[in-house]
């Protein structure tokens, strides 16, 4: 195999793993945002028409939770669950990827 392909596999795979996980996690919060809309539904429709109230109050509720779970990182707990995520991150097999891809020249 060619260092160019070695390269632009190295490259490619770089990207994919980039590009995937922003793409899920945007999918993920769409999902989320339109299942709190309609649980939210009986409590917007006390609200006027022109004001797209599902879609705020998933989005603040959303934010909410994403407050809260960053509170409990902060506490020694989170702190234990988060050490113990960083050391799931370090497999083997990430390594190799992460190593290939920074002998790659750009």
């Amino acid at each position: 195999m060619s260092k160019e392909s070695r390269t632009f596999g190295a490259t490619l795979v770089g990207g994919i793993l980039v590009v995937v996980p922003v793409y899920l996690g945007v999918l993920l919060l769409l999902k989320a945002t339109k299942s709190l809309a309609d649980l939210l539904k009986p409590i917007t429709a006390l609200f006027p028409r022109w004001l797209p109230g599902d879609q705020m109050l998933s989005v603040l509720l959303l934010l909410a939770i994403c407050f809260l779970v960053g509170v409990a990182i902060g506490t020694p707990a989170g702190r234990q669950i988060e050490n113990r995520a960083l050391a799931v991150r370090e497999n083997p097999g990430l390594r190799v990827i992460s190593k290939s891809h920074a002998t790659t020249r750009w």
